[in-house]
């Protein structure tokens, strides 16, 4: 039964290889586009400064200097590294999907050690939250008991009234502070909660001010023009037609194995002559393989599970 199917497919795009190749565009086109326009613009990228990333532009510039320095010196004395961030909204992600990938995709912390941690906030009025993102080289020294504890005691009521800047600095603090503990080493005398908010002027840019793009809410004049549309499609055409030819060939491949009468009289054999010869055992000289890929972790830094807390 197996066997005939492969036969079939193989038969049917020898005889009809563009109907088939046609067929095979139509199957898969859609589901391209589909999932190119889904994930366009959900997860931005950081800023140049990295450590602090405030795309609700909710923080001072003195909240985001004191932030990118405490973590700049932690990073060099421990390798650990603490990234805040401010979003809306995390789109049609729960806040805990949206942080562990965003966390992963920007690879936070060393990537031997997996010593990083994320603390998201989310800024919309009727979707005030937090997240801890805690790396797995860290979640035995900040399990989920104690990080929500840290955000019990510094960022919920903050983030209740809307200061953002308490929330972020001191929730940021209370982080490195357990940090310090878990290397053994002696936090500067930088380090330091604080107590009075100062709201962020919304006509000024700050240095960690990003804009936060996503999907699904662009004006039409924010949309691409016709030019990157066409782009789009001739790319995406380019792909799905590498696909196919690496789908032909692997049908080929069992094909030659399952039922050589088919094979020898097909265009891939005439190929093998020409190009490679025939191997003394009587299979063609060329193999067509689909590859098994290497290992690949986006953003090249910590990986993340999943361990944290989320008010």
């Amino acid at each position: 039964m197996i066997k005939n199917f492969f036969i079939f497919l193989f038969n049917a795009n020898e005889k009809h290889p563009w109907i088939y190749w046609l067929v095979f565009m139509l199957l898969t086109g859609p589901l391209s586009f589909i999932l190119m326009f889904s994930s366009d613009y959900v997860y931005p990228n950081h800023t140049s400064v990295f450590y602090v990333n405030d795309y609700s532009h909710v923080l001072t510039e003195s909240s985001e200097r004191y932030i990118a320095e405490q973590a700049r010196i932690l990073d060099d004395k421990t390798k650990a590294q603490v990234v805040v961030v401010t979003v809306p909204d995390t789109r049609d992600d729960s806040l805990e999907q949206y942080s562990l990938k965003l966390a992963n995709q920007w690879g936070i912390g060393d990537k031997d050690l997996d010593n990083g941690i994320l603390i998201l906030f989310t800024t919309a009025p009727d979707n005030k939250h937090v997240r801890l993102e805690v790396g797995k080289g860290l979640e035995g020294g900040i399990p989920d008991a104690k990080a929500g504890r840290i955000l019990d005691d510094y960022a919920v009521e903050p983030k209740k009234k809307g200061e953002w800047n308490k929330a972020a600095v001191n929730t940021f603090v209370a982080v490195l502070s357990e940090l310090y503990k878990i290397y053994d080493i002696k936090p500067g005398d930088n380090l330091k909660f604080i107590t009075d908010e100062v709201p962020a002027e919304p006509d000024k840019v700050t240095m960690a001010d990003a804009p936060f793009e996503k999907s699904g809410s662009a004006n039409e004049e924010d949309k691409a023009g016709w030019e990157g549309n066409a782009i789009f499609v001739l790319v995406t055409l380019l792909i799905n037609s590498f696909g196919y030819l690496i789908f032909i060939c692997i049908i080929a491949t069992i094909v030659e194995s399952v039922s050589p009468e088919t094979y020898r009289g097909s265009s891939f054999a005439k190929r093998d002559k020409e190009y490679g010869g025939r191997s003394s055992s009587g299979n063609s000289g060329h193999r067509y393989r689909s590859s098994g890929g290497g290992h690949h972790r986006s953003g090249g830094g910590g990986h993340f599970g999943g361990g944290g807390a989320s008010r």
